[in-house]
Protein backbone atom coordinates (compact mmCIF):
# COMPACT_ATOMS: atom_id res chain seq x y z
CA UNK A 1 0.00 0.00 0.00
CA UNK A 2 2.83 2.35 0.82
CA UNK A 3 4.40 1.46 -2.48
CA UNK A 4 1.17 2.46 -4.31
CA UNK A 5 1.15 5.80 -2.49
CA UNK A 6 4.81 6.36 -3.33
CA UNK A 7 4.15 5.44 -6.92
CA UNK A 8 1.16 7.84 -7.06
CA UNK A 9 3.27 10.63 -5.57
CA UNK A 10 5.98 9.97 -8.13
CA UNK A 11 3.42 10.06 -10.95
CA UNK A 12 1.92 13.31 -9.63
CA UNK A 13 5.41 14.78 -9.27
CA UNK A 14 6.25 13.72 -12.82
CA UNK A 15 2.99 15.24 -14.13
CA UNK A 16 3.65 18.51 -12.29
CA UNK A 17 7.21 18.58 -13.58
CA UNK A 18 6.01 17.95 -17.13
CA UNK A 19 3.39 20.68 -16.74
CA UNK A 20 6.02 23.10 -15.43
CA UNK A 21 8.41 22.19 -18.23
CA UNK A 22 5.66 22.76 -20.78
CA UNK A 23 4.75 26.11 -19.20
CA UNK A 24 8.42 27.11 -19.19
CA UNK A 25 8.84 26.16 -22.83
CA UNK A 26 5.63 28.04 -23.77
CA UNK A 27 6.78 31.10 -21.86
CA UNK A 28 10.21 31.03 -23.55
CA UNK A 29 8.55 30.69 -26.94
CA UNK A 30 6.22 33.59 -26.14
CA UNK A 31 9.17 35.79 -25.09
CA UNK A 32 11.04 34.84 -28.25
CA UNK A 33 8.04 35.75 -30.40
CA UNK A 34 7.63 39.05 -28.54
CA UNK A 35 11.31 39.92 -29.05
CA UNK A 36 10.98 38.96 -32.71
CA UNK A 37 7.89 41.16 -33.07
CA UNK A 38 9.68 44.11 -31.45
CA UNK A 39 12.66 43.60 -33.73
CA UNK A 40 10.44 43.37 -36.80
CA UNK A 41 8.64 46.55 -35.75
CA UNK A 42 11.99 48.35 -35.50
CA UNK A 43 13.00 47.04 -38.92
CA UNK A 44 9.69 48.16 -40.42
CA UNK A 45 10.09 51.66 -38.93
CA UNK A 46 13.62 51.91 -40.30
CA UNK A 47 12.46 50.76 -43.73
CA UNK A 48 9.75 53.42 -43.67
CA UNK A 49 12.27 56.12 -42.72
CA UNK A 50 14.68 55.01 -45.45
CA UNK A 51 11.87 55.03 -48.00
CA UNK A 52 10.98 58.60 -46.98
CA UNK A 53 14.61 59.67 -47.36
CA UNK A 54 14.91 57.93 -50.74
CA UNK A 55 11.67 59.48 -52.00
CA UNK A 56 12.80 62.94 -50.88
CA UNK A 57 16.17 62.47 -52.60
CA UNK A 58 14.46 61.29 -55.79
CA UNK A 59 12.17 64.31 -55.68
CA UNK A 60 15.16 66.65 -55.32
CA UNK A 61 17.06 64.85 -58.08
CA UNK A 62 14.05 64.98 -60.43
CA UNK A 63 13.71 68.70 -59.76
CA UNK A 64 17.41 69.25 -60.49
CA UNK A 65 17.17 67.23 -63.72
CA UNK A 66 14.12 69.24 -64.78
CA UNK A 67 15.94 72.52 -64.07
CA UNK A 68 19.00 71.35 -66.04
CA UNK A 69 16.82 70.30 -68.99
CA UNK A 70 15.02 73.65 -68.96
CA UNK A 71 18.35 75.50 -68.83
CA UNK A 72 19.74 73.45 -71.72
CA UNK A 73 16.56 74.01 -73.71
CA UNK A 74 16.69 77.77 -73.14
CA UNK A 75 20.36 77.83 -74.12
CA UNK A 76 19.62 75.88 -77.31
CA UNK A 77 16.72 78.20 -78.18
CA UNK A 78 18.93 81.25 -77.58
CA UNK A 79 21.65 79.81 -79.83
CA UNK A 80 19.10 79.06 -82.54
CA UNK A 81 17.71 82.61 -82.25
CA UNK A 82 21.20 84.08 -82.61
CA UNK A 83 21.91 81.89 -85.64
CA UNK A 84 18.66 83.04 -87.24
CA UNK A 85 19.51 86.68 -86.50
CA UNK A 86 23.02 86.27 -87.97
CA UNK A 87 21.59 84.53 -91.04
CA UNK A 88 19.05 87.31 -91.50
CA UNK A 89 21.79 89.95 -91.08
CA UNK A 90 23.96 88.17 -93.66
CA UNK A 91 21.03 87.97 -96.08
CA UNK A 92 20.32 91.71 -95.60
CA UNK A 93 24.00 92.49 -96.10
CA UNK A 94 24.13 90.42 -99.32
CA UNK A 95 20.95 92.00 -100.56
CA UNK A 96 22.38 95.45 -99.81
CA UNK A 97 25.64 94.56 -101.65
CA UNK A 98 23.73 93.33 -104.66
CA UNK A 99 21.59 96.47 -104.57
CA UNK A 100 24.69 98.68 -104.46
CA UNK A 101 26.27 96.86 -107.43
CA UNK A 102 23.25 97.55 -109.62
Amino acid sequence: MKELQDEKRQEEFAKKKDALDTMKKDKEEQRFKEKLAVRQKMIDRQIEELMKVRNKEEEILNHQVQEAEEKASKLFEEQERRKAEMKAAIERSRAAQIERKK
